[in-house]
């Protein structure tokens, strides 16, 4: 049933458009706004029977690291701001470059920026990683709020318990299962926790808007609660909102649309995409003119980095790409043809996406001896290994998309979750792969010669300029 989720993923999308769950409200909250991305994603899980590894991983820190941590902790106070023209949520997943960590969504553009600015991160896999060059930067620390204000948790348990009730009822009858006692007890769970971290989000969120009375908030990652609580408040006081793609959206990813054509409240004013395609594709539920191809600067950097450098080929190199999703699959593919003796000459990297650097031993054990190479840390940034690969191997995930900006030849297993990268196929820019065999004879066969396609559609050039027009559009206005 695995290859049914994007038939599955449009029938939930109906079900919450046809039968008012938008609607309804808890203490004035709609609610179903907050939490339908990680609710919808756990449905499609259990009704599809796709094993993901969604489990967060925390990062251990030794006594010099958590001292570090400490200075930078009180350094980056959340607070101790004043009024800025912009305030930005980047995205906390840092990687390595060179001595620093940095964040590949929102730091290229801010070095080009002309507007002042604090950004705020969270911590991600329980920490944040040091040391960064990202200017004005403060740690979110939510945990402060809870401890002088308090929210009576008993005071809308009843109508907790009748929203979600509601929300099993719906979602039941209009796919025609009964849901397990596992998933009833999840969809419990965050509701009810959500809810009731939205009070100190929002409290905090009206903090830092009267601090820094920004004439913009930029935020990457818009389905997080804490995020969304965010956008929510600054269009309370008409600051214009802005999401920055962080991933490949399409029209498969439920965060990003909608057949429901209501407001909705949680989501940003604009959105900042790659290309045309994904400016048109998505039903995003905001206005068609709000939604701009702008580019990505850090990829058009790095392709232009690596499509720049000549490298001297010794060996081929073939770059797997792994994920929650899609894991099980690539690592079997990776540890077969690791093992077949016409590869031996080629060189063949693992790359693990972050939610799985912390158990990746536990999840995938084969891999442990594959002889593979396994990258299980943040070390180097994705362009690195895609910059320096012949090919890359894969099911859905956005680094197949990105590969083609660096003319690398790209392979879609198919299975699974494979329709979400497809349309690489349909524009002559990846090939299918049905099986082992089949992978290894065109890496045998390949004369290396890189393929001659059209990008624009995927992304568009000028990223940096594109973002200062529109930016500069929607501040002045």
């Amino acid at each position: 049933m695995e290859e049914t989720s994007v038939f599955i993923g449009e029938k939930l999308l109906r079900i919450e458009a046809e039968n008012g769950i938008f609607e309804l409200k808890v203490n004035e909250v709609y609610l179903w706004q907050y939490v339908r991305y990680y609710c919808l994603t756990k449905i499609l899980e259990e009704v599809t029977g796709i094993e993901t590894i969604n489990k967060p991983n925390r990062l251990e820190l030794n006594s010099a690291a958590k001292k570090n941590m400490i200075k930078e902790w009180i350094k980056k106070q959340q607070f101790l701001v004043h009024k800025k023209d912009m305030l930005v949520l980047n995205h906390p997943r840092r990687v390595k470059e060179g001595n620093y960590y940095k964040c590949y969504v929102t730091d290229t553009i801010l070095d080009n920026l002309d507007y002042s600015y604090y950004v705020y991160e969270n911590k991600y896999n329980g920490t944040h990683l040091i040391p960064v060059k990202t200017k004005n930067l403060r740690y979110v620390n939510i945990d402060v709020i809870k401890k002088f204000r308090k929210y009576d948790e008993q005071k809308d348990n009843k109508f907790l318990k009748d929203f979600i009730v509601k929300i099993v009822s719906v979602f039941e009858q209009g796919l025609g299962v009964m849901f397990s006692r596992q998933l009833k007890d999840f969809l419990f769970s965050y509701i009810k926790s959500t809810f009731h971290n939205m009070f100190y989000y929002r409290i905090w969120a009206e903090i830092v808007l009267t601090l820094v009375r920004p004439r913009v908030l930029i935020v990457t990652v818009g389905y997080n609660p804490f995020i969304q609580v965010m956008v929510a408040q600054a269009k309370k006081h008409k600051i214009p909102t802005v999401e920055l793609e962080h991933g490949r959206i399409g029209d498969t990813h439920i965060a990003y649309n909608y057949v429901y054509r209501g407001r909705i409240e949680a989501f940003a004013d604009y959105m900042f995409v790659y290309g045309d395609y994904e400016k048109v594709i998505p039903r995003y539920p905001v206005d068609k003119d709000h939604v701009k191809a702008v580019g990505y600067p850090e990829l058009e950097k790095k392709s232009a980095y690596y499509l720049g450098k000549k490298r001297k080929r010794k060996q081929k190199i073939i770059t797997f790409i792994s994920g929650p999703e899609d894991g099980k699959v690539v690592s079997k593919y990776a540890i077969n043809l690791r093992k077949n003796n016409r590869l031996k000459n080629v060189r063949m990297i693992y790359k693990l996406h972050p939610s799985e650097y912390g158990e990746w031993k536990k999840w995938y054990p084969d891999l442990v001896n594959s002889e593979l190479e396994i990258v299980s840390e943040n070390t180097h940034d994705i362009y690195y290994y895609i910059g320096n690969s012949d090919y890359i191997v894969g099911i859905s995930s956005t680094v197949l998309f990105e590969a083609v900006e660096f003319n690398a030849r790209v392979f879609i297993i198919k299975e699974k979750d494979y329709r979400k990268a497809e349309v690489l196929c349909q524009y002559n820019m990846a090939s299918f792969i049905r099986n082992e065999s089949e992978l290894e004879e065109r890496v045998v066969s390949d004369h290396m010669e890189k393929p001659q396609v059209d990008k624009g559609s995927f992304f568009k050039k000028d990223s940096v300029e594109n973002i200062k027009r529109e930016l500069k559009e929607i501040i002045s206005s």
